[in-house]
């Protein structure tokens, strides 16, 4: 049997800096990340991401229950309570998650970050950006 070299050199290996990390037939990612926005000093911030989390295998479903979000800020996680200036918010059905960042002052200037999980862990990625404040 004759090896095409020329159809092989088509071929992009598969690594952990692939765009999508990926773990047998499913793959994590993201189809919108974060992007840095300016705000004016007292008004409100909006960092969106829209996440891919597929199933490259007809025959397996993917069960989102597996599927962690998490925010952080300078890389420390922000903790979700109600009377925070952090509010966070989503639409699973649509992939999309967002952090709202109310009354923002010089101080928040900072990098922010979401942070996704699939599977305790096994699959993880993440997108970051940063806050200006005017």
């Amino acid at each position: 049997m004759t090896i095409d070299k020329d159809f092989l050199l088509k071929f992009t290996p598969v690594d952990e800096q692939d765009e999508y990390k990926r773990n047998d037939s499913i793959q994590i990612g993201f189809e919108q990340e974060l992007k840095s926005i300016t705000v004016r000093h007292g008004d409100s911030a909006r960092f969106e991401a829209k996440i891919r989390l597929i199933s490259i295998s007809s025959s397996k479903s993917i069960d989102r229950s597996l599927l962690n979000i998490e925010w952080r800020l300078n890389d420390i996680c922000i903790k979700n309570d109600n009377n925070s200036k952090y509010q966070f918010g989503s639409l699973p059905e649509e992939s999309r998650y967002w952090m709202d960042i109310r009354q923002c002052q010089q101080q928040d200037e900072k990098v922010y970050t979401i942070h996704i999980s699939f599977d305790n862990g096994k699959l993880h990625d993440e997108s970051s950006a940063y806050l200006f404040v005017d």
